[in-house]
């Protein structure tokens, strides 16, 4: 009786097949392609997350040079009459820069680093550089530090090679000096913020965690400037994003943020900055902070989400940004054959005057310890 059953289910399931029409045929080929490659992708994807086996011994603590002395006196005293204990949240951004980029630090600080609080949000910035032999390069770097309080030097050579180890130094400062309510965020310096769009894009965000009353921890990590939800390393040997098999075997990354801005709670910054410790080094900090360290965490992907705008076509990151929408923009200082940039400095100048322009006009806005009611940050 069985026997008899399976008989016809196959002899109906011949005919069926034979009634197909190439189209179709098309159609069932494509979607196997498609669900072979899905099914291929996640496979390598998670397990790439996994690859890079802990160090036996953790990696050494930063040893600061220069801390950023006002800005830890504003997370502990508040500015512009805001207090800490009654703040709904605030945002410190940990910029990467370069001993030698003096000119790109003074046009942030002009521009949006200008900005103390915007609507009752506190917003600071610190510049995090690299140690030095140079004796004037020293000198000088300790001038700039006593007038603006904002920079943080560590221990390791000011040179690219160390980046990754400068944005975990920042981190590691970061976990040492930040609780709830305040988030951390990374940016590079010649990258232009936008305080009243991140403001309230935040402000509507987070209650949906319930942050700060509840755990931070669920806060996920926040694509500001580029959300990667897939990529696979780049293997030719003369790219700057060249990353050989013998450093990442994986075919993909996890999903990860690209390194232009990220912002998370300070709970995850301290949990990834623990996991750091015992991860193998990679020079593509992005990939291996928001992608490789965060996929240690053993959450899956529930633990990063793209912001507005952060999944378009590449080559929408190289024109000017809405000004009415922006939440950041690059000004391409290390990419020029990307976009032509004759001056980093002066392209953060001339983007910030335009925005101030579509500022909105009921922002509370404070700047230099004076609180005003304005549509620019004079």
């Amino acid at each position: 009786m069985i026997h008899t059953s399976l008989k016809l289910q196959l002899n109906r399931l011949r005919r069926y097949i034979q009634q197909l029409n190439r189209r179709q045929w098309i159609m069932i080929g494509l979607s196997f392609c498609c669900l072979s490659t899905y099914s291929w992708i996640k496979t390598y994807q998670f397990d790439g997350g996994l690859i890079m086996e802990d160090m036996q011994e953790p990696r050494p603590l930063a040893e600061f040079r220069i801390k950023p002395w006002k800005v830890e006196k504003v997370l502990k005293n508040g500015v512009c009459g805001l207090k800490v204990d009654s703040l709904k949240w605030g945002m410190v951004t940990l910029v990467k820069s370069a001993l030698s980029h003096r000119d790109r630090r003074d046009a942030i600080r002009a521009t949006w680093a200008r900005l103390q609080a915007v609507d009752d949000v506190i917003f600071q910035a610190v510049f995090i550089v690299g140690d030095t032999q140079d004796h004037n390069q020293k000198l000088e770097i300790k001038k700039e530090s006593k007038m603006y309080g904002d920079i943080l030097m560590y221990n390791l050579p000011d040179t690219r090679r160390f980046l990754s180890d400068k944005i975990i130094a920042g981190m590691q400062w970061s976990s040492e000096n930040l609780v709830n309510p305040w988030l951390y965020s990374s940016t590079d310096d010649d990258f232009l913020l936008h305080p009243p769009h991140l403001a309230k894009y935040f402000t509507e965000l987070l209650p949906k965690y319930k942050f700060p009353t509840k755990s931070a921890a669920v806060v996920p990590i926040i694509c500001v400037y580029n959300y990667q939800w897939w990529d696979s390393p780049d293997r030719d040997p003369y790219s700057k994003w060249f990353c050989s098999k013998d450093l990442y075997p994986g075919w993909y990354w996890p999903r990860y943020c690209r390194g232009g801005m990220y912002t998370m709670t300070s709970s995850m910054v301290t949990r990834l900055f623990g996991v750091s410790r015992r991860t193998p080094y990679l020079h593509l900090d992005d990939v291996w902070i928001t992608g490789l360290m965060r996929w240690k965490l053993r959450e899956n992907d529930s633990n990063i989400i793209p912001a507005p705008m952060s999944q378009r076509y590449y080559r929408k990151f190289l024109v000017d940004q809405d000004p009415q929408t922006a939440l950041v923009q690059h000004m391409w200082g290390n990419v020029r054959d990307l976009k032509e940039v004759t001056s980093v400095p002066d392209e953060l100048t001339r983007v910030w005057t335009e925005w101030t322009n579509y500022f909105p006009p009921d922002s509370k806005i404070c700047h230099n310890a004076t609180i005003s009611h304005t549509t620019k940050a004079s």
